[in-house]
């Protein structure tokens, strides 16, 4: 069995491009899990590595790559975990004491030729994280043309390539063989407020008007419409501006990064959201999928709610049982909480919370919202059903 790849990286290239990128000024720190470690040998080999290389890690076990992300797995073979290394390689440079400017966090998840059997193609991700963006490249192999360590060698080209970019050589680019296909997605900036969500070490960021959010947090007298706004609509605004009408207080969009029937989001999918949502009525982002773990971080909130989501805020199978949906229930009036219900149509007749015969806790919490005030018949999910089949 040979132990030589197919195909070899072009030797001469790849040494001109490392050249290159010392020369840059750059600090650079890089994790790698899965493969990558040729792109390794190739920075750490080179005379004059000190000078750039601040670090490089391999935390291949599962284990290993927890406790380097400091969050528990399992952890993907896609772009949000290479994003995740990459900012954990940037912040431990960050460490050192090397100039925010300078630095480049490089992570790379990967997924190589194996000889067991694995649902998905033979792929990387590689991410770059410097001081005010993240770019984000794939590379995706034909596993019936290649083997292992080709295909480790063209990753590792990936790997050096997208760090020339990211050092604006953007002419510097290794050439891959026909059976490696590679590609740069979109551009993202850096988000301090949405990095620390994601990463545990905030509960709350808010978006006020900008484009960028803000880990300092007003949580009183807070009127909250939770949803997916996938997209965001004229029901959306029309029910929260109705409700903030109401109860008083201040009218805010909440977007719940985790889901307890759908996969979190990504870094990306959050600030198009985000973009898209922030304007005049605030968006707040949180980690929290039930109303008792958002009304714990914005305690006496009032809750704008669908007659749908009426339904699910009393049915016991969300909870486990009556009981444990009542005690919910109760903790949600302890901390001063209030659900206004717009109806809406369901199965092709309008509905109130009014027609639904609600347990005595939930009758102290919910409070209807007469058809005469707030009526929209639109969905987010009937309008991206609409976009598609357009």
């Amino acid at each position: 069995m040979s132990h030589r790849p197919s195909w070899p990286a072009p030797e001469r290239e790849v040494w001109q491009l490392v050249e290159d990128i010392f020369g840059c000024g750059k600090s650079i720190a890089l994790a790698v899990t899965g493969a990558g470690s040729r792109a390794l040998s190739w920075l750490l080999n080179h005379p004059g590595a000190s000078s750039t290389i601040v670090e490089a890690r391999v935390p291949y076990a599962p284990s290993a790559l927890d406790a380097f992300l400091q969050q528990q797995g399992p952890h993907r073979c896609d772009g949000e975990t290479a994003r995740r290394m990459a900012l954990q390689s940037f912040r431990f440079a960050l460490e050192t004491e090397a100039a925010p400017p300078t630095i480049l966090g490089v992570g790379c998840t990967a997924a190589l030729k194996t000889d067991r059997e694995r649902r998905g193609a033979d792929r990387a991700h590689v991410a770059i994280r410097s001081a005010h963006s993240y770019r984000i490249f794939c590379i995706e192999f034909d596993r019936q043309s290649s083997d292992r360590l080709s295909q480790e060698e063209a990753l590792s080209c990936t790997i050096l390539t997208a760090i020339g970019r990211a050092c604006d050589l953007n002419r510097a680019v290794l050439a891959l063989p026909e059976w490696a296909s590679s590609g740069e997605g979109k551009k993202w900036p850096v988000d301090g407020g949405v990095e620390k969500l994601l990463s545990d070490q905030a509960e709350v960021v808010e978006f006020r008007g900008g484009k960028e959010s803000h880990s300092e947090v007003a949580r009183d007298h807070r009127v909250l419409l939770s949803g997916s706004f996938n997209p965001l609509h004229e029901g959306h605004k029309g029910l929260i501006e109705t409700v903030a009408g109401i109860a008083g207080g201040t009218a805010t969009f909440e977007l719940s990064v985790t889901n307890v029937d759908k996969p979190s989001l990504l870094y990306s999918e959050i600030l198009c959201r985000a973009r898209s949502v922030a304007g005049a009525i605030p968006l707040v982002l949180t980690r929290a999928s039930t109303f008792a773990e958002k009304a714990r971080l914005v305690p006496g909130a009032h809750f704008a709610i669908g007659y749908d989501t009426g339904l699910r805020l009393v049915d016991p199978k969300y909870y486990g049982g009556k009981e444990a949906r009542d005690a919910a229930l109760a903790q949600l009036k302890a901390l001063d909480c209030r659900f206004y219900v717009a109806g809406r149509l369901w199965k092709g007749e309008f509905r109130s919370i009014e027609d639904v015969d609600l347990p005595g806790v939930a009758r102290e919490l919910v409070v209807a919202i007469p058809e005469s005030e707030f009526r929209v018949d639109l969905s987010s999910t009937t309008i991206r059903e609409q976009r598609g089949s357009a």
